[in-house]
Order: C-alpha cells, then structure tokens, then sequence
C-alpha cells in the first residue's frame, strides 16, 4: 500500500510514461495491419487479419480503461452519462465472443434486449466485455449466455456460464471484494484478477451494482446493474470527463475509397511529422497503400527546413516530440501565415486542456494513439474535403454556430469552462452554484449540441470561431 504522498505521483508519472511508450508500438502495429488488409485477397487471410485487430482493439480498450481508473483516482474528471439503447453494446460483445466460444468449441448464446439505460456507453462496454473474458477464461467445456433481466427500474445486465464455479468461502470473499467497506486505495489490491477488478472499479465509478452468484461445480452469473432511462438521468456518485477518442469505426476490410477530382488538378500531400520512426514509416506506407500522396519528417525542424508548409493538403503532426512539439509547429506556421494548411493532431498523451490549446492554434481533428486506420483516413479525407471546398468550409462553420446557438448563456458559460479542462468541482466554485447543477448544464449542453463526446463538443467549438 502507498502511505507517502510523493509516491501516487511518481507512480501516476510513471503509468503514463508507459502508457504513451506502449500506444506507440500499438499505432505502428495498428498501420501495419492497415497495409495487410488492403493487400490480402481471400476470405481465410481477411478473417486472421480481423482477428489481430480484435485482439489489438481489446489491448487498447484496457488501456483506456485503466487510465479512466486513473482520473478517478485523482478526481481530475467526472464521465459523461447519457441514454441509450444496450442492444447494439450486447451485439458487438456477443460477436466477438462467439467467435471465441467457437474456437474452443464452447456453446454461446446471447438474449436480445431492445431497452434503454443511461450509463456511460464506452466504460460500461468495457465492463461487459471483462465479464465476457473472465466467463471465457473460466470455461472450458459447456456454455456461455449473455442477456438482460428487468429489476424494477434497473437492467441486470448478467453473464451466466458452466466453469468450475465457486465454493462458499470463496464466493463470500468475492462478494466483499464487489461490495467493499474500505479504501480505495484497498480495493485497487484486490484479487480479483485484472478482467473483474477493472469491472469492479468500472462499476464503483458510475455507481452501478457488480453482483456474482455461483456454486462450486454448477457455473457462476456476474451481473452489472444499470438504471433504466426513464425519463429521469442517473447521476452516479463520482464521475469522470470520458476518453477523447471513444468513437469506433467498423474496420474496413477491402479498404476506404479515396477520390480525386482529376479536372482540378488537385493533388493533395499528407505531410506527416512524428519522431518515432517505425511509426512514421508505417503510417506512411499505410496512406501510400491506399492512394495517398506522402511526405514524412521526423522532427518539426526537418518539416520547417524543407519550405513544404505552404503546399496544398493536410498535416499529421505528434503532439509531443523533442524540440519543437505539435501545437509549436502550429503556432509557427501562423506566425508564418501559412495557418490555411490544415491539420490533424496525434498523440499517446491526450486530456482536454491539451486538445483545447491544440485546436487554438489550427489544429481541427485530435485523436488519440492508437487510432484505427480507417479512422485516421476518414479524417484526413473529411479536412481536405473541407479545405478545397469552401461551401462546404462555410456550412461546416454555420452549422456549428447554429448549435451552439442553442444554448442558455449559463449553459455557454458552463461549456467555456469545460473545454477549458475545468472538473466540475471547479466549475462549480467558479460559477456559485452546485455541482449537480453544472453536471445538469452539462447534460443539457450535450443533448442541445447533439454531440456524444466531449472531443466532438470541443471540435464544435473549434469550427463556430
């Protein structure tokens, strides 16, 4: 147990050292497979193709997990929660698993549920997926259900399968690790293993009810209970800001489609910047793959040097690299008048504060590492669509300001120092009013906007100035 107060912070320092040196060689693997699902023409070649991406898509999921952890630990931030129907969260669990279930010839089933509940959709799917992974790793012949049952106005959302179970004394020690009476920093040594302890700590952080029956020989349930939409929000006990890059994309096994208009004349360059060279040089390899123009650097030096910044196209630049980092390179390519070349910003490392100064000074699309492929394809087409039509930059521009338009100035008020990176304790104190009535505003921000996340309510910001 830590009992000094200097330790949290050097161990918090050293996670996330690790974590920005473990997400570069995830986005390089990441690109890597790009490359191999463009090349690859059979359907075997294509589903072992997938299979790598599931299993690099889980190693990321837990990543975020953990860091989600984190900020709760360190009350920096509180998650947003909001409606939705648990359907499609069930389905994209259930396919993964019974892809698994099949390999080790186990029986699946999953129960359609057609509800809403309101709960925090990424965090609370990183949950059912543990519960999954621990039914799996605990089953080794029989079968594994997945479904709902409706309890007053919870949803148990339960997990049911035929392992080896638990005998009593066992079972009540669990029990107490799923309802514990100590401190968080006792929890966090639990024994739970990884997959239930982060379903442990996912649960205590939206508030939600972890509950295990089992009996030794027989098999065991796991279940999460979350509140159903009723027209009223559940606000949990803490809450944290959510993961600035939470929106997935399906993967696109044949590739993405990238058009050019040949009577203009235009062709667009990629210039990419980032110091890590086994990833430049396979994001590279990527975009070349499917039809980009490219022009790598490995310092925002060598970028400046080469007098490519006032070349038509888009930038993809690292947030931080040694000398010059990303929002530096920007800032000197305003003070150059070269601020029309549009650009995308990665990083290992993402919180608010650093998006927010990221798209001060032109950055219009920040994404977190590792980023799907496809996702970083999208949003490269998306800017140079956007900078060569400038109808389309005008509506873009309009409709960001109509939704905002929405909104109360208290509401306004509010969103200003959310983007800003300001908890809502801080908030709060700032405004003189209660914490409830800001997670209220915020709530009500996000409904009025028609935004999910918070990394799409700062890009919202971002194109209304």
């Amino acid at each position: 147990m830590i009992e000094t107060g200097a330790e949290p912070d050097k161990t918090s320092r050293f996670l996330e050292a690790a974590s920005h040196d473990l997400r570069q060689p995830l986005q390089t693997i990441s690109f890597l497979l790009g490359i191999l699902t463009k090349r690859i023409k059979n359907d075997s070649d294509a589903k072992l193709v997938a299979s790598f991406h599931e299993a690099l898509d889980a190693m990321t999921g837990t990543m975020t997990t953990l860091k989600e952890i984190k900020k709760l630990d360190a009350e920096e931030s509180l998650p947003e929660i909001v409606e939705f129907q648990i359907g499609p969260l069930l389905e994209r669990q259930g396919a993964e698993l019974a892809r698994l279930a099949t390999t080790r010839n186990l029986a699946w089933r999953e129960v359609p549920c057609h509800l809403k509940v309101h709960s925090n959709p990424g965090l609370l799917e990183q949950a059912v997926g543990k519960l999954l992974a621990h039914a799996l790793c605990d089953t080794e012949r029989g079968k594994i259900l997945l479904g709902c049952r409706r309890r007053g106005d919870k949803l148990r959302i339960e997990v049911w399968s035929t392992g080896a179970g638990l005998g009593a004394k066992k079972l009540k020690e669990m029990q107490a690790e799923f309802h514990p009476t100590g401190s968080a920093v006792s929890r966090r040594n639990s024994g739970l293993g990884l997959n239930l302890t982060i379903v442990q700590l996912i649960g205590g952080l939206l508030g939600h009810t972890i509950d295990v029956r089992s009996r030794l020989g027989h098999g065991s349930v796991f279940a999460i209970e979350v509140p159903l939409a009723n027209g009223r929000p559940h606000v949990p006990p803490q809450l944290i800001l959510g993961h600035l890059g939470e929106k997935r994309l399906p993967m696109a096994r044949k590739g993405i489609q990238h058009t050019v208009d040949p009577s203009s004349g235009f062709e667009p360059v990629v210039y990419l910047v980032d110091d890590d060279r086994n990833l430049l040089d396979s994001m590279k390899d990527f975009l070349q793959e499917h039809g980009r123009k490219v022009e790598a650097y490995s310092s925002a030096a060598e970028f400046l040097e080469s007098n490519r910044a006032d070349g038509s196209g888009c930038l993809v630049v690292d947030a931080i690299m040694p000398g010059m980092g990303g929002s530096e390179l920007l800032q000197r390519l305003k003070e150059m008048n070269h601020s029309l070349l549009p650009a995308i910003m990665m990083t290992g490392h993402a919180d608010v504060a650093m998006a927010v100064e990221a798209m001060k000074v032109g950055c219009i699309d920040f994404l977190e590492k590792p980023v799907r492929p496809e996702q970083l394809l999208l949003s490269i087409d998306g800017l140079l669509d956007r900078a060569r039509d400038q109808d389309k930059l005008s509506v873009w521009h309009h409709a960001a300001n109509e939704k905002l338009g929405r909104l109360t100035s208290r509401e306004r008020e509010v969103l200003d120092l959310v983007i800003q990176g300001h908890p809502n304790k801080i908030i709060s104190h700032e405004l003189g009013i209660s914490q409830r009535t800001v997670e209220n505003h915020r709530a009500s921000v996000m409904r009025r906007t028609g935004v999910k996340t918070l990394a799409d309510l700062i890009r919202l910001v971002m194109a209304s100035d």
